[in-house]
């Protein structure tokens, strides 16, 4: 990292997904982030959440755990070239997780090329744990939002992607970009800051990895925005509620099958 940006060279929180493994390949990447919400929460937070649980929050964590399986299938698809569950990603409701993986595959494949010109290497043993830990920096914001471990800060979905489309207009002007000073960086800050500063330095870095991440990351959001996922959240009474449209609206049990 440059010391000219004043960036710390302190990634934050890796211990809770660190050893988790001996040896980082790229297939327990994957095998991770499908198994990300249930890794985060025993080595994150010292919880053990309990399976086929009726309660709100354990409907919540349900649902959360079919997601993340369904990344981890189409990330098996990207990544690893596994095509014998394509059927099931396609024509089913995995389908609706599609931008989800794929943003996760951007993070991997600018990783990649950071990593190589980085001397974040002593602290991030390959680019598919970078991959892991900026997903995982995601579902820690994700759960404090949603209400299952902070205060519920529920934004709807259009709410949501322009406060994202606002935020990445920075990522287009590397020229321009701020870099985030603190004592420590998150793996999603790190990706950004380098990233960034690799784009703005190399033009070329910036032609061929920094603006094609963006694009990606803009689109898959975008998809989000305009696919059939839905925000669900456990509001202050801890009441389930799923957010479609702008709406608000308590949830059946069965929510996840039509979610």
């Amino acid at each position: 990292m440059s010391d000219e940006t004043g960036i710390s060279r302190d990634l934050a929180g890796l211990g809770d997904i660190q050893d988790l493994e001996h040896v980082w390949t790229l297939e327990t990447c994957v095998r991770a982030i499908r198994d990300l919400p249930d890794l985060y929460m025993r080595h994150g937070a010292g919880v053990n959440p309990e399976w086929n649980d009726s309660t709100p929050p354990g409907q919540f964590f349900e649902y959360l755990r079919r997601s993340y399986r369904a990344v981890g299938l189409w990330l098996k698809y990207y990544l690893l070239n596994r095509t014998e569950h394509l059927a099931e990603l396609t024509f089913t409701d995995k389908i609706h997780n599609k931008p989800l993986a794929e943003r996760a595959v951007a993070f991997f494949r600018l990783a990649q090329e950071v990593w190589l010109r980085s001397d974040l290497q002593t602290q991030i043993p390959c680019p598919g744990f970078w991959m892991v830990a900026c997903e995982r920096d995601l579902l820690k914001i994700g759960l404090q939002a949603s209400g299952y471990t902070g205060s519920p800060r529920v934004r709807g979905k259009t709410e949501r992607y322009r406060a994202f489309v606002e935020n990445s207009e920075r990522w287009l002007e590397p020229s321009n970009f701020k870099f985030t000073c603190s004592t420590e960086l998150t793996a999603l800050q790190a990706l950004e800051n380098e990233g960034i500063r690799l784009a703005a330095s190399d033009g070329q870095f910036g032609e061929d990895y920094w603006l094609p991440f963006v694009k990606t990351v803009r689109r898959t959001e975008r998809q989000v925005k305009q696919g059939k996922l839905s925000g669900i959240y456990l509001n202050q009474l801890g009441e389930l509620k799923v957010i479609r449209r702008g709406k608000q609206s308590k949830i059946s049990k069965g929510f996840g099958n039509e979610l």
